[in-house]
Protein backbone atom coordinates (compact mmCIF):
# COMPACT_ATOMS: atom_id res chain seq x y z
CA UNK A 1 0.00 0.00 0.00
CA UNK A 2 1.66 3.30 -1.05
CA UNK A 3 1.59 5.89 1.51
CA UNK A 4 1.08 9.82 1.06
CA UNK A 5 3.43 12.56 1.12
CA UNK A 6 4.64 13.63 4.49
CA UNK A 7 3.58 17.15 5.97
CA UNK A 8 7.26 18.02 5.51
CA UNK A 9 7.17 16.80 1.93
CA UNK A 10 3.89 18.37 1.06
CA UNK A 11 5.38 21.90 2.41
CA UNK A 12 8.73 21.68 0.47
CA UNK A 13 6.51 20.69 -2.66
CA UNK A 14 4.24 24.08 -2.23
CA UNK A 15 7.37 25.45 -1.74
CA UNK A 16 8.80 24.51 -4.86
CA UNK A 17 5.80 25.48 -6.83
CA UNK A 18 5.25 28.76 -5.56
CA UNK A 19 8.49 29.45 -6.23
CA UNK A 20 8.45 28.28 -9.86
CA UNK A 21 5.51 30.65 -10.29
CA UNK A 22 6.88 33.80 -8.98
CA UNK A 23 10.21 33.34 -11.35
CA UNK A 24 7.79 32.92 -14.51
CA UNK A 25 5.75 36.13 -13.53
CA UNK A 26 9.38 37.61 -12.96
CA UNK A 27 10.65 36.50 -15.90
CA UNK A 28 7.47 37.65 -17.62
CA UNK A 29 7.62 41.18 -16.34
CA UNK A 30 11.31 41.12 -17.14
CA UNK A 31 10.86 40.20 -21.09
CA UNK A 32 7.76 42.84 -21.26
CA UNK A 33 9.70 45.73 -19.67
CA UNK A 34 10.72 48.42 -21.98
CA UNK A 35 14.14 49.16 -19.64
CA UNK A 36 15.82 46.21 -20.79
CA UNK A 37 16.95 45.21 -17.04
CA UNK A 38 16.47 42.35 -15.57
CA UNK A 39 14.19 41.89 -12.92
CA UNK A 40 15.07 40.58 -9.52
CA UNK A 41 14.52 36.96 -8.49
CA UNK A 42 11.31 36.50 -5.58
CA UNK A 43 12.24 37.52 -2.23
CA UNK A 44 11.65 34.69 0.56
CA UNK A 45 8.78 36.52 1.64
CA UNK A 46 7.16 37.00 -1.69
CA UNK A 47 7.82 32.59 -1.96
CA UNK A 48 6.20 31.52 1.34
CA UNK A 49 2.99 34.15 0.73
CA UNK A 50 2.49 32.49 -2.10
CA UNK A 51 2.85 29.36 -0.96
CA UNK A 52 0.54 30.18 1.83
CA UNK A 53 -1.98 31.01 -1.10
CA UNK A 54 -1.51 27.58 -2.41
CA UNK A 55 -1.91 25.64 0.87
CA UNK A 56 -4.85 27.52 1.67
CA UNK A 57 -6.45 26.91 -1.77
CA UNK A 58 -6.39 23.15 -1.67
CA UNK A 59 -6.97 22.71 2.42
CA UNK A 60 -10.49 24.07 1.86
CA UNK A 61 -13.15 21.22 1.20
CA UNK A 62 -16.17 21.47 -0.54
CA UNK A 63 -17.56 23.77 -3.18
CA UNK A 64 -16.40 27.13 -1.74
CA UNK A 65 -17.39 29.86 -4.23
CA UNK A 66 -15.11 32.14 -2.87
CA UNK A 67 -12.18 29.76 -3.94
CA UNK A 68 -12.73 31.34 -7.14
CA UNK A 69 -12.35 35.03 -6.09
CA UNK A 70 -9.08 34.16 -4.29
CA UNK A 71 -7.37 32.46 -7.24
CA UNK A 72 -7.15 35.45 -9.19
CA UNK A 73 -5.28 37.43 -6.41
Amino acid sequence: MAQGKSPFELRADLLSLAFEILLSQHSSKSANSSSGKAESAPTSEEVIAEAQKLNEFISRSGNDPSMARNIKS
